[in-house]
């Protein structure tokens, strides 16, 4: 009979997960005096420990906080990368053995071939899922056109802005600036980010959560702020940002942003 490997690689990553856990319970440290020591952001230590941080971000960079959590905890990372390294090493399935009986060889057939009565329910679900995805897309769209066309302004005067903002590379350090600019009072803060590949957003608008959710490929959303726009990105290279209408493209490659962004630019917090 031939198994999946899936389910084995599955329990492996949810036990280095259990044995990070324990190392910091052990330890009496919560989540957040763990972010603040390592500055690992709590939402990757929390899927580290749950087995599921491939799922926010490639592989690379998955490894890289494995390894720094485990040596801050002062587990033995190098036998926990050596499991970690074996579990992303592609397997090969073994070959199935020959059926040579026909009595055998016709109950394999029947028992892998799907039945009318078992395909029409997933059918209809998949059609259901498929009807609620478009209206919810359609819903989305339209709100997002309403709300861009409220904050429509004219265009500023150019004794108002500067020519040219004056940008720099994405950071590799905390508190760094991202960009430098100048917005007028009289001229709300907008923050417009566009969806490259499926990934979790935090907003928060002049300290008020706005949304905290995983959003589509290709959705764009705006926001306006009087003060400041802070942004959560899981991702960093997942989104590309515009402020005010200034493109910036995307913070940073792979590892999960916080930025902030006031009239004065933007900065990595």
């Amino acid at each position: 009979m031939e198994t999946s490997t899936k389910p084995a690689k599955a329990a492996s990553l949810v036990s280095i997960g259990e044995a990070l856990r324990k190392a910091r319970e052990s330890k009496s440290l919560t989540i957040d005096q763990v972010q603040k020591k390592t500055r690992i952001h709590a939402t990757v230590l929390l899927a580290l420990e749950d087995g599921s941080c491939e799922t926010l971000m490639s592989g690379t960079y998955a490894k890289s906080f494995l390894k720094s959590y485990a040596g801050f905890l002062g587990l033995n990372t190098e036998e926990l990368m050596k499991e970690y390294s074996a579990l992303r090493q592609p397997q090969q399935h073994a070959a199935a053995p020959a059926i040579s009986s026909p009595v055998l060889r016709q109950h394999r057939q029947e028992a892998v071939r799907p039945k009318a009565t078992d395909l029409f329910p997933k059918l209809m679900f998949a059609a259901g899922f498929i009807v609620l995805l478009v209206a919810a897309l359609l819903f989305a769209n339209y709100v997002w056109k309403s709300s861009s066309a409220s904050f429509k302004r004219p265009r500023p005067s150019k004794a108002s802005v500067p020519a040219k903002a004056v940008t720099a590379k994405a950071p590799a350090k905390s508190g760094s600036v991202f960009a430098s600019m100048y917005i007028p009072q009289k001229d709300p803060i907008r923050l417009t980010i566009r969806i490259k590949q499926p990934v979790r957003v935090q907003v928060k608008r002049d300290g008020v959560l706005l949304c905290d959710r995983f959003m589509p490929k290709d959705l764009v959303e705006t926001f306006t702020a009087d003060s400041r726009i802070n942004v959560f990105v899981a991702k960093a290279d997942a989104v590309d940002i515009t402020v005010n209408g200034r493109p910036f493209g995307s913070p940073g490659k792979g590892t999960p942003k916080n930025l902030e962004i006031t009239r004065s630019g933007i900065r990595v917090k």
